[in-house]
């Protein structure tokens, strides 16, 4: 609907300052859904990078831990490096899966379930692990250091995305 009136009216005027408080009211109004967006968007980025940051302690802690772990279980236990090795995995997995639940990820949801679902994401993780190792070495020559690297870089993404994404998944 358009009404038209002359430029001189009182009508005019009344209308044309209406149409100009309306349209700065819809400017505002936009621009706080648009702030709302930017602050929304940076809140779910600060709360990645804070996974993040968590997640490097835990790992940092975890391993420290898990080699404690091992030397105790050759020199104190007496076990036999295969023993101890799987003593110091089994600590680490242990505390690993209770700290990202309870401070890396803040999870709530039901705790068998994001026990398997981590269990399977270590599994991953450690399986894409030794394939990229063994692919950087033995196919593509590189020094078996920078190899095993490779791999441990492989290992830590694809447990930190699948334990974000899949294992302590927010519902």
């Amino acid at each position: 609907v358009q009404v038209v009136f002359s430029e001189g009216s009182s009508l005019a005027s009344s209308l044309g300052e209406v149409h100009v408080l309306a349209s700065v009211r819809c400017s505002v109004s936009c621009r706080r859904l648009e702030y709302r967006g930017v602050i929304s968007r940076f809140s779910r980025d600060s709360q990645w990078v804070a996974h993040l940051a968590r997640f490097g302690i835990v790992g940092a802690f975890n391993t420290v831990l898990g080699l404690l772990c091992i030397f105790i279980g050759l020199h104190y236990l007496e076990l036999g490096d295969v023993e101890a090795n799987l003593f110091g995995y089994a600590v680490g997995f242990t505390v690993s899966y209770g700290l990202h639940r309870s401070w890396t990820f803040r999870h709530e949801g039901p705790a068998l379930r994001s026990l398997i679902r981590f269990g399977l994401v270590i599994l991953v993780a450690y399986g894409s692990n030794l394939g990229a190792m063994m692919i950087a070495h033995r196919y593509a020559g590189l020094n078996v250091y920078l190899a095993q690297t490779i791999g441990v870089l492989v290992y830590v993404t694809m447990s930190f995305f699948g334990s974000r994404h899949f294992a302590f998944r927010q519902a």
